[in-house]
């Protein structure tokens, strides 16, 4: 009786430790010594999804490559140098190779579940993520990325180990299909009207035609149907 006594105190003891375990993991609060900004310096906040779009961008003259370029950067908030790492998390990609090189080293392939180098920072400094997703060219998709700062700690005169979880936020790569226009002309009653991503309107009753006249861009294609609107989605124009 004693033993089975002493088996159920034991057994309620690791309940309680591990109860106590999973309320710290779900209240842990999240450093902001270091925060995501664009280069407007909007911060991206931590739960945030940040959404880029595929298109050619040119390396130098004469050569271009298609990529979807995550221009963000990490800034160091506090008053004093911080030093920072990242885990990334490959969530979904449909084709293409993805590139990072943040805060000092780019891996030639990118594991599914990376955590970066360590790096230091100054006071107040930013330093891009130098990261970009390049789809195959003509397979239209996604990719979907999630990336978390880590505040690492310096132990010795070269070692860091990590310190506490900074903000994390979610990264949405889209690759479109420049002339998906197309698709939703194929109705002959169908209206097609164009908006910038303000909302301004931009062609009203669009034809392929004059869609391809505009500057590359993202655009919204908006189409009626006997005075309703039935579809609306985004547009690459490359």
């Amino acid at each position: 009786m004693k033993n089975f006594t002493r088996f159920l105190f034991l057994a309620a003891t690791f309940v309680l430790g591990a109860a106590n375990v999973s309320a710290q993991e779900s209240t842990e609060e999240i450093d902001n010594t270091f925060r995501f900004v664009d280069k407007a310096d909007n911060v991206i906040p931590n739960g945030g999804t940040y959404t880029v779009y595929a298109k050619d961008h040119e390396l130098f003259p004469g050569y271009s490559r298609l990529e979807a370029v995550i221009d963000l950067d990490v800034e160091n908030t506090s008053s004093e140098e911080a030093a920072v790492a990242a885990h990334v998390i490959t969530e979904k990609m449909e084709g293409g190779s993805f590139q990072f090189c943040f805060p000092n080293s780019c891996p030639p392939v990118v594991p599914d579940d990376y955590t970066t180098d360590t790096g230091v920072m100054e006071s107040g400094e930013k330093k891009d993520l130098q990261a970009e997703w390049m789809p195959t060219v003509g397979q239209y998709g996604e990719a979907q990325f999630s990336i978390q700062v880590l505040l690492m700690e310096q132990q010795g005169m070269f070692n860091y180990v990590f310190s506490a979880y900074g903000p994390k936020i979610t990264v949405r790569c889209i690759y479109a299909d420049p002339a998906g226009i197309d698709d939703v002309t194929a109705a002959s009653d169908a209206t097609i009207n164009i908006y910038d991503m303000s909302g301004r309107s931009i062609l009203t009753n669009a034809t392929p035609e004059a869609f391809a006249t505009l500057k590359q861009g993202v655009y919204v294609c908006e189409k009626i149907v006997a005075g309703n609107k039935v579809a609306t989605r985004k547009v690459v124009k490359k």
